[in-house]
């Protein structure tokens, strides 16, 4: 940039500065500031409880993460707990089978003649 060019904009600069103290005086100032900080204020309340809103927020539902992991811990230990008593139920459901075929061959050794009556 030439010292030129440089010249021309700071002395922009400075009329942009001595127009803008001339439109608003200390007064006019004063009330855009006034104004800003009414409006700006809210603003701001309203944004603290939006975040204090979405913070509890949160903390509900890491409760109800921590509710819901809490109750699949639960749930898998019921699972692991049926499949343990399935794989006894099969295993005595074999046994009684072979069982039972060790009584019918042991029953097989009495025959009842079907014609003689029974004594009492």
């Amino acid at each position: 940039m030439t010292l030129k060019a440089k010249l021309t904009l700071l002395s922009g600069i400075f009329a942009l500065g001595f127009i803008i103290s001339g439109v608003f005086s200390f007064g006019t100032l004063n009330r855009v500031e006034v104004k800003l900080s009414d409006e700006m204020v809210p603003s701001i309340k309203k944004t603290s409880d939006l975040v204090q809103e979405i913070a509890a927020a949160s903390q509900e539902q890491s409760a109800g993460v921590g509710q819901i992991n809490g109750a699949m811990g639960q749930l898998n230990h019921a699972t692991q707990q049926n499949a343990s008593a399935s794989e006894e139920l099969a295993a005595t459901a074999e046994e009684m089978g072979g069982q039972a075929g060790q009584l019918q061959e042991l029953m097989a050794f009495f025959k009842i003649d079907r014609e003689t009556p029974l004594r009492r």
